[in-house]
Order: C-alpha cells, then sequence, then structure tokens
C-alpha cells in the first residue's frame, strides 16, 4: 500500500505523456492535409479520407476550420469521402457538437441522398439552432426533396439570424425572394430584441422598396416617439423633395433636438436632417447652419459631411463635394451608400480612377450585390477601359451568370468592342 502512490503518479504522468503525444501527432496529421489540400484539392480530399492520423481525437477540433474553398475544388467523389470520414470521427469525439453531422450532410447531399441528409441535418440544426448555415444547407436538403415551404422557412430563419440583408436564393422566385426577405427580417426583430430601432428600420426600407411604402411607414410611426425612428421619418419626409415634406421634417425633428439628455450621435443626425429639409425650403444659409450645429454635437459623425457634400454639388461644386465626401468616408468606412455616393461624385469632378476605387472597395464590402458589380462595368466603359471592364464582367457573370443587368452590360461591351 505504500508504494501505490508513487505507482499512481507514475501512471499518470505516462497517459499524460501519451496523450500529449497523440495530440501533436494529430496536429502534424492536420496540418500535412490541409498543405495537401491548398496543393492539390484532390489528393488533399483523398488524404482527408484515408489518413490514420486524421482519425486520432484532437483532429475533431481542428477540422473544425476545414478550408472549405480549397475542398471545393476537388471532384464530388473525393469531397463526399473526405466530410463522410470527418464527420464520422467528428461525430465519435465530439458528439455534442454540430460539425461531424453537418459534415455527413454536406457528404450525403453530394452522394445524392437525400433522406440521409435531411437526417443528418437536422442533427445538426438540434445542436445549434442558431447557425445560419446549417439552415441555408437544410434548405438546400428541403429543395432536394421538393419541400418549398421548408426551403422558405429555413432561409427567412437564416436571414433572420444572420447581419446579411440579401438571400442566397436556393432557385426562388422574385415573389418567393421578396417574401424571405420581408419574413427574415421579421424573425430578426424576435432574435435581436435589443436592436428592435435598427430592425424596425430595415424592415420598413425593405417594405418601401418594394412598394409598400405605406406599410414602412405605419411600422415606423408606431414606434414612437423613439428619436432615432423619427430621424427615419424625417428624412421619408424630404426624400421626395416636396417643399411640403422639408416642413414636416423640420416640424417633427424640433421635437428631437429640443427634448433634454439626447446622445450627441442622434442630435447630430437630427440636425443633419434638418440641414436637407432647409437647404429643400430655400434657405442654403439655413442648412449650412444646421449642419455646423451637427457637426459640434459629433465631430466623429458622418452625417453633417454627406450633407454638406450634398449642399455643394447643389451649387455646382463636384470637387468641394468630393472632398467633404473623403472626410465622411474616413468616419465611416464600411457604409456601402457612401462608398457609392463618392463614386457618383468623384466621376462628376472628373476623377474617375477615385470612383473605381470606390467602387471596388463597395464590391469587397458587399460581394453579394450584382447591382454594385453592374456600377464597376459600367463605370469601366464609360471610361473606354474595355479590357478591365471585360474582366470584371467575367468575374461578375462567374458569380451572377444569370442576372439581367450584368447580361445587359456584356451584350453592350461586346457592340462596342465591335464597333471600335
Amino acid at each position: 500500500m505504500k508504494n501505490l502512490g508513487p505507482r499512481v503518479l507514475a501512471a499518470a504522468a505516462v497517459l499524460a505523456i501519451v496523450i500529449e503525444m497523440v495530440g501533436v501527432a494529430g496536429w502534424w496529421s492536420w496540418r500535412r492535409a490541409v498543405e495537401t489540400m491548398i496543393e492539390d484539392a484532390a489528393r488533399g480530399a483523398d488524404r482527408l479520407a484515408s489518413d490514420i492520423g486524421l482519425r486520432l481525437p484532437p483532429v475533431a477540433r481542428r477540422s473544425r476550420r476545414l478550408p472549405g474553398t480549397a475542398l471545393a475544388a476537388a471532384p464530388d467523389l473525393s469531397v463526399a469521402r473526405a466530410l463522410l470520414a470527418l464527420g464520422r470521427d467528428q461525430v465519435r469525439w465530439a458528439p455534442a457538437d454540430s460539425f461531424g453531422f453537418a459534415n455527413r450532410g454536406r457528404a450525403a447531399l453530394i452522394e445524392g441522398e437525400i433522406d440521409d441528409a435531411a437526417a443528418s441535418i437536422a442533427e445538426a440544426l438540434a445542436r445549434d439552432p442558431t447557425s445560419p448555415a446549417l439552415h441555408r444547407l437544410a434548405a438546400l436538403a428541403a429543395g432536394s426533396r421538393g419541400r418549398r415551404t421548408e426551403v422558405m422557412d429555413h432561409l427567412a430563419i437564416a436571414a433572420g439570424l444572420s447581419s446579411a440583408s440579401r438571400v442566397d436564393a436556393v432557385d426562388l422566385t422574385p415573389e418567393e425572394i421578396e417574401a424571405v426577405t420581408l419574413k427574415g427580417l421579421e424573425l430578426r426583430l424576435d432574435y435581436y430584441p435589443r436592436e428592435r430601432t435598427a430592425g424596425i428600420t430595415a424592415l420598413a426600407r425593405e417594405l418601401r422598396s418594394r412598394g409598400r411604402a405605406g406599410e414602412g411607414r405605419d411600422l415606423l410611426e408606431a414606434e414612437l416617439p423613439d428619436p432615432r425612428i423619427a430621424i427615419e421619418l424625417a428624412r421619408w419626409d424630404v426624400e421626395p423633395g416636396s417643399a411640403e415634406g422639408a416642413v414636416a421634417a423640420q416640424r417633427r425633428l424640433a421635437e428631437v433636438v429640443a427634448r433634454p439628455g439626447m446622445p450627441a450621435s442622434v442630435l447630430a443626425e437630427a440636425w443633419s436632417v434638418i440641414a436637407l429639409a432647409r437647404d429643400l425650403g430655400g434657405d442654403p444659409a439655413g442648412a449650412v447652419e444646421a449642419a455646423d450645429r451637427a457637426l459640434v454635437h459629433d465631430p466623429e459623425s458622418a452625417a453633417p459631411y454627406r450633407v454638406l457634400a450634398a449642399l455643394a454639388e447643389r451649387r455646382g461644386d463636384p470637387e468641394g463635394a468630393l472632398d467633404l465626401l473623403r472626410r465622411a468616408w474616413a468616419m465611416s468606412p464600411t457604409d456601402v451608400d457612401l462608398l457609392l455616393s463618392v463614386a457618383r461624385t468623384a466621376e462628376a469632378a472628373g476623377r474617375s480612377d477615385d470612383a473605381r476605387l470606390a467602387l471596388e472597395r463597395a464590391v469587397t464590402l458587399a460581394p453579394s450585390d450584382p447591382g454594385i458589380r453592374a456600377r464597376l462595368v459600367e463605370l469601366e466603359l464609360r471610361r473606354g477601359a474595355y479590357l478591365q471592364a471585360t474582366l470584371t464582367l467575367a468575374a461578375a457573370l462567374d458569380r451572377f451568370p444569370e442576372d439581367r443587368r450584368l447580361l445587359a452590360l456584356a451584350d453592350r461591351l461586346r457592340n462596342e468592342v465591335e464597333g471600335r
């Protein structure tokens, strides 16, 4: 009995060393497999399916970071075998995670085993019901089974859970895309109650873009007296460009700027819209004064600079407007709408290189929007940069082969090149 303690300690030490060696072996096997996959996707996929070292427990966690883009270049059969092997090991060593079941589902989809795929994806969703990617995968499986309602339900949930406003359609009609988009925005209100103002605003804007502005305005009116909602409604008032709208916007925002305790950012937004309304009402000096007040409240806000840029454009000063928009861009570097304004103003100022840079950044920030890519192609056509237009258009059509605007640009490009 006296020697039992040292023996137990020795056994524990040996076990710890073995576990560490297994972990190191698994790490090296995984690293070699990934390097192989990057060099040769097919050979890497085969290695994922057959390497004994990848069957070790530590790999189950590391393989969550599977470089899917590299694997996608391998033949379907190799991909299916790799995903099936990884999924089997992940389910064995990490059964509480969704990754193994998701990989088994992907493998089954590739092999056409739709019922098995749906069952595995359901198991994955049971473990992680908040994953947009899993709901999109479930939509693929449901589409393969002809279950249209399930497709739309899963895509709506994915849209509600994610920050993306665009729906990655699985062969949906325009009407179905609209329904899924609106449902996703409605679900987002339930999923993110602390972001209700942003969610209501996004839903109202989507309704307006679908020709249902009355419904959108009703949604916003129901959220008053929220000051950010009041600012949004004031924007809606001034956008048609009517004097009546300008008066309504100023009346609405007078209450906001008079409230005590308003955050500086809210006051800056409110005074920025008041500036637009004053300019629309024929008071340019008052508009500049309101924009200056916005800057005093929040010098780091992009909104006042955007307003001042709009005023400069109306004065016929595109260079001054571009300078102000650049300042706004520095304050809000990921605002896609702002980048589109920069591109438009830069081209008007004769700065086509600046316009192209802004559109390229916008494409990077919104890769799922074919319209921005189309704008970039149109700019290159106006510049006469036909080679660059061809390359940009080819890349866009690879991703959006059925987009009508891009297809029309392909015809235009061909006609312009042939007519030279």
